[in-house]
């Protein structure tokens, strides 16, 4: 991934943000949005951009943007970083290879196997155990 194509090619949105405030909500733009369309990247390779789409399947809009946004502080610097972060973070996790399926554990013995490696065990704990003397009477 290139990720300065990735800065050249997103769009910068800013709006007013809602919440607390004040009066200052009321008269400065700190929302910001990022506007990305990742199937007319060029920032990535035909691989990434594979895995990439299968990712944000469900992230993107109808015309195939990914939209960030950030209205969590009260400067719209701040605002800006915290969407670019978002943004970075969701490309590099979609361009991950998939992990490898997990092995499924082994599966339990039948009822006979089991039995049997219980006998063996017991049989052989039976002989590390001293003999019983009292049974011999002494002459």
């Amino acid at each position: 991934m290139n990720w300065e194509q990735v800065q050249k090619e997103a769009q910068v949105r800013t709006s007013r943000s809602g919440g607390p405030g004040g009066q200052h909500v009321n008269k400065v733009e700190t929302r910001v949005e990022l506007v990305f369309y990742p199937e007319a990247s060029l920032a990535f390779t035909t691989q990434e951009k594979t895995a990439l789409m299968a990712f944000l399947e469900g992230k993107l809009t109808a015309d195939g943007a990914l939209l960030t946004a950030s209205q969590e502080s009260r400067s719209q610097a701040r605002n800006r970083e915290l969407a670019w972060e978002k943004l970075e973070r969701l490309l590099r996790e979609g361009i991950q290879p998939p992990k490898p399926p997990r092995q499924a554990g082994a599966f339990a013995p039948s009822p006979q196997t089991r039995k049997a490696v219980k006998s063996k065990l017991s049989e052989k704990k039976a002989s590390r155990r001293s003999p019983d003397l009292s049974s011999f009477e002494e002459d």
